[in-house]
């Protein structure tokens, strides 16, 4: 398995983003998700990156075998919906009336992950460019955050977002952000916030990330681990949410601050920025009916 002997978290935290419909998940999902639990990751956000994803990352988050925590009867699996870059070419007549119908559902917090990836250019860049600006305008119209990838794309991404009217800055994530420091401080300048993954954690390569973590002001980082990919250890192997405190701590240190205020604040932005409905997690209502 993926998991890494780590101690659970000085307090609960919340990863933003993980790809729990991963086919190296799907024998264990009951198992993954109590894992996390017990490392005191009390709530997951399952990323939608294409159309058939989203539905299928929003099925999950409403199934009652795996989202309710039994031990608070609260919920600990969400959803995002949205188009990928790689993915922005399957675009089609019918993709944002389906989105919009899967954003209206209580377990779907947020529209992305979308944005803008020139590394790869899976899709042609302007498609990209229509595809993402088509979904920033759907989250502002569904009053809904903004989950967002960019890859060697910062002018042109900063380009779409201010084209569209009513776009609220701190509504706008940019997740696991992996550009410059000049980048990264005209981010947070504009008031986005940041998801850092584990990435951070990585001897090699994560030494220019930590520096840079450490300039993002505490009110506008949340944490997040991809899994299965991206493992903290920068080794090979399926990275699972439960290994998402070693993310935090990594954090902490970047900011020379204690775990457990680390943990808060991150879980707070998160719990803000998603609306998870404060610090706590939602009451799936009486129980099952909503499911």
């Amino acid at each position: 398995g993926g998991f890494m002997d780590v101690a659970p978290a000085a307090a609960p935290i919340v990863d933003i983003g993980l790809n729990l419909c991963h086919k190296s998940f799907q024998k264990s999902l009951p198992d993954i998700v109590k894992r996390a639990l017990d490392k005191q990751v009390t709530r997951m956000i399952i990323t939608g990156t294409s159309e058939r994803a989203s539905e299928a990352a929003v099925k999950m988050a409403n199934d009652p075998t795996l989202s309710i925590n039994p031990s608070t009867n609260q919920r600990v699996l969400f959803a995002t919906a949205g188009v990928h870059p790689h993915d922005a070419k399957q675009w089609g007549e019918k993709t944002r009336e389906r989105l919009s119908r899967l954003l209206r559902d209580e377990a779907c917090v947020a529209v992305g992950e979308c944005g803008l990836d020139f590394n790869r250019n899976f899709s042609p860049p302007d498609v990209q460019e229509r595809v993402f600006e088509e979904q920033v305008r759907l989250a502002v119209e569904l009053k809904k955050p903004l989950f967002c990838h960019e890859r060697e794309a910062h002018g042109k991404f900063l380009e779409v977002l201010s084209r569209v009217e009513g776009l609220d800055a701190s509504r706008v994530c940019v997740h696991c952000f992996t550009g410059t420091r000049a980048e990264l401080l005209s981010y947070v300048g504009r008031g986005f916030m940041v998801g850092v993954t584990g990435c951070v954690c990585d001897s090699n390569r994560g030494e220019a990330l930590r520096e840079l973590v450490g300039l993002v002001p505490l009110g506008q980082i949340m944490i997040e681990t991809d899994a299965p990919f991206m493992m903290p250890t920068g080794k090979k192997g399926r990275n699972e949410p439960s290994n998402l405190p070693a993310v935090l701590r990594t954090v902490a240190e970047c900011h020379g601050m204690g775990e457990e205020e680390v943990a808060k604040a991150t879980s707070s932005n998160a719990a803000r920025f998603f609306g998870l409905g404060g610090d706590t997690p939602r009451q799936v209502s009486g129980g099952w009916e909503l499911l």
